[in-house]
C-alpha cells in the first residue's frame, strides 16, 4: 500500500561525536522504538485505525516531546563546552522523519476508513437486496 513519501527502516544513529550519557541513549532507544512500532504499521497489510491512530499519537505525545527536550539550550552550551547536547541539525532530521511518519500513519489511516465504510456500505446493500427491503 503506498504511503506516501519513503521513510528509512530505522531512525539515524546518534551521532558519534561523544561517548553518550545513559539518559540520552535511553532517550534516543525509546523513540527509535516508537518509530520502529510505526514504520510496521505501516509496511503491513491489514492494519486497523485504532492501531493507527494509537501509533501516531505514541509518535506526537512520546517520541516528539523527548526530542524536544534534547534541544539544547543556548545558554547552557556556550557556558560549557563539555555540556550533553545534541547536534540540532540531527535533531532536526530526526524530527523530520518522525513528522513523515505520523503524516503517512494519517493517510493510511484516512485510506483504511474509507475502505471499512465502503465496506459497510456494500455489506448493508447486498443484505437490503437478499432480504428483499
Amino acid at each position: 500500500m503506498d504511503t506516501g513519501p519513503s521513510l528509512p527502516l530505522s531512525l539515524p544513529l546518534l551521532p558519534e561525536t561523544k561517548n553518550w550519557s545513559a539518559e540520552i541513549r535511553a532517550a534516543y532507544e525509546n523513540v527509535q522504538h516508537t518509530y520502529d512500532h510505526a514504520v510496521r504499521v505501516l509496511r503491513a497489510d491489514g492494519a486497523d485505525p485504532t492501531r493507527i491512530a494509537f501509533h501516531v499519537d505514541a509518535i506526537s505525545s512520546n517520541a516528539l516531546p523527548i526530542l524536544e527536550a534534547l534541544i539544547p539550550d543556548n545558554d547552557i552550551a556556550n557556558l560549557d563546552d563539555n555540556s550533553e547536547s545534541l547536534p540540532v541539525k540531527w535533531l532536526a532530521d530526526v524530527a523530520a522523519i518522525l513528522g513523515c511518519a505520523v503524516s503517512n500513519l494519517e493517510q493510511l489511516g484516512t485510506t483504511v476508513n474509507e475502505q471499512e465504510e465502503h465496506n459497510i456500505d456494500i455489506q448493508e446493500y447486498t443484505g437490503i437486496a437478499r432480504t428483499g427491503k
